[in-house]
């Protein structure tokens, strides 16, 4: 997220390359959708949560090395842990916790991890309270920058406009 760039860059192709500024992308962002950007430091982590009309930060008491481990932990988590050492519930509690109560109930959520979070399966995180996944609560989806999800949107927004497009599909016989 930077302090400048065009917020007509989303419309004009040029956001693919330059970042756009946190307004920009509150000016772009659909109704019903939140950015949740990371930014994970060696003893902490930000995370910002844009919407079309409010922008939240917090300072997270989790760094890199501890985030890398929990994330390690995830992927090979083993089923019979208790909801108090289980990482699907750590992480929940530290990465989605702290600002999702600034997401409106069924708000889809646009993922930006940084860092170790890349390799974090985001769908697996549980909420200690309800015992659900992140996603039978959010439909989601995991972006390299918020700038690209914009992008991308648009991209689909162009491509769905045209009548003749042509699409082919390939696939196999036995796969239903």
């Amino acid at each position: 997220i930077q302090q400048n760039g065009n917020p007509e860059a989303v419309n004009s192709g040029e956001a693919a390359t330059h970042p756009l500024t946190a307004e920009a992308i509150r000016q772009a962002l659909p109704a019903n959708t939140a950015v949740m950007a990371y930014t994970v430091l060696s003893e902490q982590t930000l995370i910002w949560v844009i919407q079309r009309d409010s922008l939240h930060v917090a300072l997270l008491d989790v760094g890199s090395r501890k985030l890398t481990q929990m994330v390690s932990d995830l992927r090979g988590e083993d089923a019979g842990r208790s909801r108090s050492s289980d990482p699907s519930f750590q992480l929940y509690r530290k990465l989605v916790s702290p600002l999702l109560s600034q997401v409106p109930s069924r708000a889809r959520l646009v993922i930006v991890p940084d860092s170790c979070l890349s390799r974090l399966p985001f769908a697996l995180l549980r909420s200690p309270e309800t015992g659900h996944y992140l996603i039978e609560d959010h439909a989601f989806s995991v972006a390299p920058s918020a700038t690209v999800f914009l992008s991308s949107l648009n991209r689909d927004g162009q491509l769905w406009r045209e009548p003749n497009v042509r699409v082919l599909l390939v696939g196999s016989g036995g796969v239903l």
